[in-house]
């Protein structure tokens, strides 16, 4: 398994991320987004904004073509199931005065609307089956996989920690250990990469193990991710507020090292520190680090793979981690 691997982008001919330039044949990367909320309550503007700013990322890279199949909140449905913030409204006094009487003036000013994404279908755990039905089986050697998770998610089991949850639209959930057997479904000659933005997505590493278990040793897939935080950890994030300025959020900083521009459209030094002329998903994971001042601890792959292998001999378990290497 190689785990490092990084598949490449092009913008306006120079290298942005990965190991090489590909061929004037080659074939175009595939992404595969899935992003919105539980519910309306839960389906907050930012995660709508997320995946806008996504597409202008790829169309600055020149991969406005490339096959995006995105599927986001109750898809393309009228109803309204998206929850914001407008500047301009004022809740009415009375409605105050009831919510106070209640004690429930919480989320008194969000308005509701249907979302503008214009998705492929909603983010059910159905929708998700069929994309890796029809397409998974299609991707082959000289593919690439870029998936982008932009929602909620949920803590892992008693038994295991890291075995977290992905929050799909009408409560449905999909956890670490399902995403690892749906990944399977991509050839292994198919590098896949990973960014997900959640609550308590640095579960989602142990995808690189079979079955994403630790104990029945590395995937045989092509494998990478970054997430925004440990696996028992809260992410910044979601919002009702229109803003976009004010999001600080980890794939914000991520897509923008990426894409060179903030979401704004204010241009940002390219991170490329080892001065190779290209900017490395690693990199972009590094400016992000350097950059947010969230509560975000953003992991990546390759701490999983230190907590696996970092350890000594020990009497009870068999192994004692080495915490000063593999924190967190």
């Amino acid at each position: 398994m190689r785990v490092l691997y990084l598949p490449s982008m092009l913008m306006a001919g120079t290298v942005i991320c990965g190991v090489a330039a590909p061929k004037a044949d080659s074939r175009l990367p595939h992404f595969l987004t899935i992003g919105g909320g539980y519910s309306p309550t839960g389906n907050q503007v930012s995660l709508e904004k997320n995946v806008f700013f996504f597409k202008r990322v790829l169309d600055r890279l020149d991969l406005e073509h490339a096959p995006h199949h995105v599927l986001f909140a109750d898809g393309q449905a009228a109803e309204r199931d998206l929850q914001y913030d407008d500047p301009a409204f004022r809740v009415p006094r009375v409605h105050l005065v009831v919510a106070s009487l209640l004690g429930k003036t919480e989320g008194l000013a969000h308005q509701y609307r249907s979302n503008e994404v214009k998705p492929n279908g909603p983010s059910s755990v159905a929708t998700i089956d069929q994309w890796f039905a029809k397409a998974a089986p299609d991707l082959g050697e000289g593919d690439q996989l870029f998936f982008y998770f932009t929602g909620h998610g949920g803590k892992g089991e008693k038994k295991n920690a890291r075995n977290i949850q992905m929050y799909l639209w009408n409560n449905q959930n999909i956890r670490m250990n399902a995403l690892a057997r749906r990944l399977d479904k991509v050839s292994k000659e198919t590098p896949v990469v990973l960014v997900m933005g959640q609550c308590y997505s640095g579960g989602c590493a142990n995808v690189i193990f079979k079955e994403g278990d630790p104990k029945k040793g590395l995937s045989d897939h092509n494998r990478v991710g970054f997430f925004a935080t440990v696996h028992d950890r809260v992410a910044a994030g979601c919002t009702a507020d229109v803003e976009e300025g004010n999001y600080q959020e980890y794939s914000t900083f991520f897509f923008e090292a990426i894409h060179g521009q903030t979401r704004l459209g204010k241009p940002v030094k390219r991170p490329d520190y080892d001065g190779d002329n290209r900017v490395s998903y690693d990199e972009a994971h590094a400016y992000a680090l350097l950059t947010s001042n969230s509560i975000d601890i953003s992991t990546k792959t390759s701490g999983a793979l230190l907590r696996k292998f970092s350890r000594l001999p020990g009497k009870d378990d068999g192994g004692k981690d080495l915490w000063f290497i593999d924190h967190p």
